[in-house]
């Protein structure tokens, strides 16, 4: 008799649903995390940029670093405050 089959129907059951349900779920926490340091990477890139570019006299506005990534922040709540 395989090893499988010494296991109780009903913990059988559950293995195949948990099993997948904690496999979509690592990967899709996996997915944030990756997403999130690319967009961070993005973002830094984006305020290195800005900040390095000269100023002309004849420019309207420039943005300061603290309002760039208020307008680059994803949701409101993660914006920061002048």
């Amino acid at each position: 008799m395989p090893a499988f089959g010494l296991i109780l129907m009903s913990y059988r059951i559950i293995g195949v649903v948990v099993f997948p349900v904690v496999l979509a779920g690592g990967s899709a926490a996996l997915a944030w995390r990756l997403q999130d340091w690319l967009y961070g990477r993005q973002l830094a890139e984006r305020v290195a940029g800005r900040e390095t570019r000269p100023v002309d006299s004849g420019s309207r506005d420039v943005a300061s670093p603290r309002r760039m990534l208020n307008e680059l922040s994803p949701s409101p709540t993660q914006a920061i405050a002048d």
